[in-house]
């Protein structure tokens, strides 16, 4: 038994008039709608439509904006200082001026340079932690003696620079200048002298300097007086000053000073 063929429904062939036509009209309505755009009338209309809407919108961003950095989390509300050892940290507060300032407008190269001008601060950095934390770190010069001249005490650093900054450290030699007057900077070599000083005879923790009767003098471990001089030959009067002390506790001299400001001709004044 033969199986019938399928059959196939002939398919309607396209026609091109129809096509061509359908193209023809649509290029002609999007001509038509390009030409009523382009119109000077109708472009003037559409460039205002935009400037106004792009006014509108810039508007609506500055209105947010203002409205955005005015709010309270966006003003200075902690102001935190570091490596501070001897500044106060109010006093750093104060002269970097930025406690409830908005954090938008800080300059923190001008903050750094306004805290560099503090009296024994070297160095100064300030930066933000968002939203509204200033941190400032400082480098102070380290203090090496304290300078006192009547009522006033100054902390002075290696290279014989004075400063103010906070109260003077415990454990720093004082050294009292009996002449009086304002120094502005003391001699580095006078600073290196009353260091060695204070290596060598640890429990000298005061001293005096006169310009006019030739420089430090203090009282050694025994409770004598050393005048020392000036900051030349600071080994040499060391040497003699333990040698002559030695002889002179050996032998139960109880003098009224011992003079090393020569020390190739030290000698003791007895009581």
């Amino acid at each position: 038994m033969s199986t019938p063929e399928p059959s196939i429904t002939p398919r309607r062939p396209l026609r091109r008039g129809g096509a061509a036509q359908a193209h023809r009209t649509l290029r002609s309505r999007i001509a038509n709608r390009l030409s009523a755009l382009l119109r000077p009338r109708n472009v003037a209309a559409g460039m205002r439509r935009a400037r106004w809407d792009g006014l509108a919108v810039l508007a609506l961003c500055l209105g947010l904006l203002g409205a955005f950095g005015n709010a309270d989390p966006f003003y200075v509300g902690r102001v935190d200082v570091e490596g501070n050892r001897l500044a106060a940290a109010d006093k750093i507060v104060s002269v970097a001026g930025v406690r409830n300032y908005n954090i938008f407008f800080l300059q923190f190269s001008a903050i750094a340079a306004r805290v560099r001008g503090v009296s024994g601060v070297r160095d100064a950095e300030a930066w933000l932690e968002f939203p509204n934390i200033v941190h400032i770190r400082i480098g102070e010069y380290v203090p090496v003696m304290a300078w006192n001249s009547g009522a006033d005490t100054r902390w002075a650093d290696e290279n014989g620079n004075l400063y103010t900054l906070g109260p003077i450290p415990a454990d720093l030699i004082v050294v009292r200048d009996t002449d009086g007057g304002t120094v502005g900077r003391l001699d580095p070599q006078l600073i290196n002298a009353v260091k060695r000083i204070s290596a060598a005879l640890p429990a000298v923790k005061r001293m005096d300097y006169s310009r006019a009767h030739g420089g430090l003098s203090f009282n050694e471990d025994h409770g004598w007086r050393v005048l020392f001089g000036d900051a030349e030959q600071v080994n040499a009067k060391l040497t003699m000053l333990q040698t002559l002390c030695a002889y002179l506790a050996a032998q139960k001299i109880d003098p009224e000073y011992v003079d090393v400001r020569l020390p190739d001709r030290a000698y003791y004044k007895p009581r």
